[in-house]
C-alpha cells in the first residue's frame, strides 16, 4: 500500500497526528480534525492544495521522487451524516472553480477535464448511490431547468427530532430522494443530485465498479449495513486501475470496510528490476524438502557421469537449480496469512451478494468476520515483531553494510533524470539514449589509464617493515576453508543485504551448504578461489545500482555506483577473506584512518578537531584545514598498483592473486531504469557493496597519509605541552575517513 486515506479520524490534535504518523510509520501526511492522508511509499510526495475550514476536505498533489508518473490530485472527503448538512457540505463543494467547470459540461454535454480538478475523489460520501437513478440523471441533464446558479444560505430545518442517524437513512431519506423531481427540488437537495450527476458524467467508480454486483456494503452497525463509501476515478487515470476490492475489518478497529484500488502507474521506459528469492522460503518445509530432493537426484545424475564438468560448472548448475524451484514455488507459495485473508474476505463479499436477509446475514457473517480480525490482528503483531527485531551493531564490515542499508532502504534505486553530457551540453531524454549515455559514461571510468611505476615505487616506499605482515601469518591466510567456517561466514552475513543478478539470498546459500554432497562441492569451490584464483562464471557477473549524491543529478559523476554482486557465495567468499585479512592488518593500517577497521571511529577525530579548533581560538592561532576529497576514489583503482600495495604490506601472493582474478574479472550490468543493460569489463576500480572492498581501498590509500604524514615540508598542528608533564601531544598531521581527508597546514605555502 502507498498511499492511505482516512475519515473520522478526530486528529486536530498535533500530538496525536504525530502519534499516528508514527504508527503508520508515515513518510508524509495532511492532517484535519475528521481526515487524513498518508503517504507509505517513501518516494511519492503529498503537497496540500487545499483544505476546508471544516476539515471534511483535503485535496492534495500526489507526485513520484523519480516522476514514474504524472501528478495528480486526490480529494479525500469525510461527508457529514445528517441529510441536511450533507446538503450543504456537497454545496459547498460545488462551489469550487473547478467543480464549477464540470458543472458547465453537464448544461453543454462537454467532457472537458479542468487540470486544476481532482483526478481521484474517495472517501465517505454518507450516502447510497442507488438513491440516485441514473434514469433520472440522464432525464434531468435533458432539462435545462435542472443546471442552475447554487447559493450558499438554504433554509435549514430546525426541528432536532428531524435530524436523523445514517444508519436509519435507508428508510427516511430515500423516498424523498426517489420520489420526486430533482429540478423541483429545493436548492440544497438538488446540490447533493448535482454533485452525484456531476460524478456520473465525468468519474468512474472503481472500487466497486470491478466488484459484481450488488455492491458490497461498506459500513456496519448493529444490525444494519449500508454502501456509502466509494472511490472515483478520472478518464486520465481510469486506464492505469488493475484491480479493487473491497475488505471486512476488524469492528474493534473501525465501522467502515476499507477500500482499495491498485493502479499500474509505471512508465513503459521502466523495466521490472531484478527477481529475488524470498528468504522466508528457507523456513518452508515444503520447498526445503523438494530442493534437498531435487538435489538428490542431481547428485544421484553426477555419479553416473564418467566426465563431469568441473566445481565450477556445477556449482552454477546448482545455484541454477535452486532458483528454478524457488521461482516456481515460490509463485504458488504466498504469505499464507494474506492468502487465507484474501478468501475470507471473498467468502464473506458471496453471503452478502447471496443473501438479503438481516437474519441470515447476522447468523452467518460473525464467525467469517471473528476469523477475519482474528488474521489481522495476527498480521499487525507479526510486523510489529519484524520491526522491533531490527538492530545496528558498528563492527568492521557490518557498520559498511549498515550504511548501504542505509542508503537503499526503500528507496532502493532512484530513477534517471534526463541526463546531459557536461563537455558538450547534450541531453538524453529517451530511456534508450540513457542507457547508452550510462554505458559509455562507466566505460570510460573502468578503463585505466597509463601508471608511473616511479610514482607507484614511491609510494610502496611508504610502508614500513614494521607494518609489513610477517611470513609467519601467510600460513593462517592461506589455510583452505572449512565447512565450519563458510557457514560462519553466513551467519555473519545480513539478513536484509540486497542479492544479484541470480536473485538468491544468504539464507537459500545456508540450505544449499546443509545438504552433505552439494556443500562438498561448495567448499572445493571456495578453495579453488582461494588457492588458485578460480572461480565460477556466475562470480563475475554483478548488477550496477545507481544511488544519488549531492548535486545536480543530470551528471552521472553525481550518482554512487552500488555493486549487487552477482551471488551471495561470491559475498561470502570475500567476506571470509576481509576477516582474515583485517586480524592481521588492524595495526598495520595508519592510525589516523578512520574508516572501516575495528575499534576505530570518526567520532575521535571529530573529537580531536574540535579541540584544534578550541586551542587556535583561545591562541588566536591561524591554521589551516584542507579537506581532500578523492573523486570517483573506489571507481580508479589501478589494480597493478592495488597488486604493489599489497605486496607492500608483505600480503601472501596466492591471496593478491584470487584478489586481482576476481575484481578483474568482473563484468557490470548498469541498472537503468530498472533495466539491465549490456555488460561492459571493469578493468579498474573496487566494487561498491562488496565485503572485500572498504580493506582493499584502505591498502591502496595508506601510502598517501603516511607521505603527508612523513613530509617534513608539512609542519601539522601542535597542541601545547601538558600542564603536568610537560610532555607535547602527537602533532597532527593529518585525519582520514575512506577517502575523505584532512590535513592541517600552518600556512598556505604548505
Amino acid at each position: 500500500m502507498d498511499i492511505l486515506c482516512l475519515q473520522e479520524t478526530y486528529s486536530s490534535d498535533p500530538a496525536v497526528q504525530d502519534r499516528l504518523d508514527m504508527q503508520l510509520q508515515a513518510k508524509t501526511s495532511i492532517w484535519t480534525h475528521y481526515c487524513g492522508v498518508v503517504s507509505l511509499n517513501p518516494a511519492i510526495q503529498l503537497d496540500d492544495a487545499y483544505v476546508s475550514n471544516n476539515g471534511r476536505l483535503i485535496i492534495c498533489t500526489v507526485s513520484h521522487a523519480n516522476h514514474l508518473f504524472r501528478p495528480f490530485r486526490l480529494m479525500n472527503i469525510y461527508a457529514p451524516a445528517t441529510y441536511h448538512a450533507r446538503y450543504d457540505f456537497y454545496a459547498d463543494l460545488l462551489q469550487l472553480p473547478f467543480f464549477q467547470s464540470l458543472l458547465l459540461n453537464l448544461s453543454t454535454h462537454s467532457f472537458n477535464f479542468p487540470s486544476e480538478a481532482p483526478d481521484i475523489i474517495v472517501g465517505d460520501f454518507n450516502y447510497n448511490l442507488r438513491h440516485f437513478p441514473a434514469a433520472i440523471i440522464q432525464d434531468g441533464l435533458q432539462n435545462p431547468s435542472f443546471i442552475r446558479n447554487l447559493h450558499l444560505n438554504y433554509h435549514h430545518l430546525s426541528d432536532p427530532s428531524l435530524i436523523v442517524p445514517d444508519a436509519l437513512e435507508d428508510s427516511f431519506t430515500s423516498p424523498h430522494l426517489d420520489s420526486n423531481d430533482p429540478s423541483n427540488m429545493p436548492s440544497a437537495t438538488r446540490a447533493q443530485w448535482l454533485w452525484h450527476a456531476m460524478l456520473q458524467h465525468h468519474y468512474r467508480e472503481c472500487s466497486h465498479r470491478l466488484q459484481p454486483d450488488p455492491p458490497i456494503p461498506t459500513f456496519h452497525g448493529a444490525g444494519y449495513r449500508s454502501t456509502i463509501d466509494y472511490m472515483y476515478v478520472a478518464p486520465s487515470l481510469t486506464n492505469f486501475v488493475h484491480t479493487s476490492t473491497v475488505d471486512f475489518i476488524a469492528p474493534q478497529w473501525t465501522d467502515h470496510a476499507m477500500l482499495s484500488i491498485h493502479l499500474r502507474m509505471r512508465l513503459n521506459n521502466h523495466g521490472r528490476g531484478l527477481w529475488r528469492v524470498s528468504p522466508r522460503l528457507a523456513d518452508n518445509s515444503f520447498f526445503v524438502n523438494q530442493l534437498y530432493k531435487r538435489l538428490d537426484d542431481f547428485h544421484r545424475d553426477l555419479v553416473s557421469n564418467p566426465f563431469p564438468a568441473s566445481p565450477q560448472v556445477l556449482w552454477d548448475d546448482i545455484k541454477s537449480l535452486t532458483r528454478s524451484l524457488a521461482q516456481k514455488i515460490g509463485r504458488k507459495q504466498a504469505e499464507w496469512r494474506r492468502r487465507q485473508l484474501r478468501q475470507l474476505q471473498s467468502k464473506r463479499n458471496r453471503i452478502l451478494r447471496a443473501y438479503k436477509s438481516t437474519a441470515i446475514l447476522n447468523n452467518r457473517l460473525p464467525t467469517i468476520e471473528k476469523a477475519i480480525s482474528a488474521l489481522q490482528q495476527e498480521m499487525v503483531e507479526h510486523q510489529q515483531a519484524l520491526r522491533s527485531g531490527l538492530r545496528w551493531r558498528e563492527k568492521g564490515e557490518t557498520s559498511a553494510g549498515f550504511l548501504k542499508a542505509l542508503s537503499t532502504h526503500r528507496e532502493l534505486q532512484r530513477a534517471l533524470p534526463t541526463l546531459k553530457d557536461p563537455s558538450t551540453g547534450t541531453s538524453f531524454a529517451s530511456q534508450t539514449e540513457k542507457e547508452q549515455a550510462v554505458h559509455s559514461f562507466y566505460s570510460r571510468l573502468y578503463t585505466p589509464t597509463t601508471v608511473n611505476q616511479r610514482d607507484i615505487q614511491f609510494f610502496t616506499n611508504m610502508i614500513p617493515a614494521s607494518h609489513r605482515l610477517s611470513d609467519d601469518s601467510h600460513e593462517s591466510l592461506c589455510t583452505p576453508f572449512t565447512l565450519d567456517d563458510i557457514l560462519d561466514g553466513l551467519s555473519r552475513s545480513p539478513t536484509q543485504s540486497s542479492p544479484g543478478i541470480d536473485g538468491l539470498p544468504y539464507q537459500i546459500l545456508r540450505l544449499l551448504f546443509k545438504h552433505p554432497s552439494t556443500a562438498s562441492i561448495g567448499i572445493r569451490v571456495f578453495n579453488d578461489a582461494l588457492l588458485h584464483g578460480t572461480f565460477p562464471a556466475s562470480w563475475s557477473q554483478t548488477s550496477l545500482v545507481l544511488l544519488p549524491k549531492k548535486g545536480d543529478l543530470s551528471f552521472l559523476k553525481n550518482w554512487r555506483p552500488i555493486s549487487l554482486i552477482n551471488t551471495t557465495d561470491a559475498m561470502t567468499f570475500t567476506r571470509l577473506l576481509n576477516s582474515r585479512l583485517m586480524s592481521h592488518l588492524t595495526d598495520k593500517i595508519s592510525i589516523q584512518q578512520m574508516g572501516f577497521m575495528p575499534d576505530r571511529f570518526i567520532a575521535e577525530q571529530g573529537l580531536i578537531l574540535q579541540c584544534m579548533q578550541t586551542v587556535a581560538t583561545r591562541n588566536k592561532l591561524t591554521p589551516i584545514a584542507l579537506l581532500l576529497d578523492q573523486e570517483k576514489a573506489y571507481d580508479r583503482i589501478h589494480f597493478s598498483y592495488l597488486q604493489a600495495m599489497m605486496d607492500a604490506f608483505n600480503i601472501p601472493k596466492t591471496l593478491i592473486t584470487a584478489i586481482t582474478n576476481l575484481f578483474s574479472a568482473t563484468q557490470i550490468q548498469p541498472n537503468v531504469n530498472r533495466i539491465l543493460v549490456a555488460p561492459l569489463p571493469q578493468l579498474r576500480g573496487l566494487r561498491q557493496g562488496d565485503p572485500l572492498s572498504p580493506l582493499l581501498f584502505n591498502i591502496a590509500f595508506d601510502p598517501f597519509l603516511r607521505a603527508i604524514h612523513n613530509d617534513s615540508r608539512i609542519s601539522g598542528f601542535s597542541f601545547p605541552p601538558d600542564p603536568i608533564s610537560g610532555s607535547h601531544p602527537p602533532v597532527i598531521k593529518v585525519l582520514a575517513y575512506a577517502d575523505d581527508t584532512l590535513v592541517t597546514l600552518n600556512n598556505p605555502s604548505e
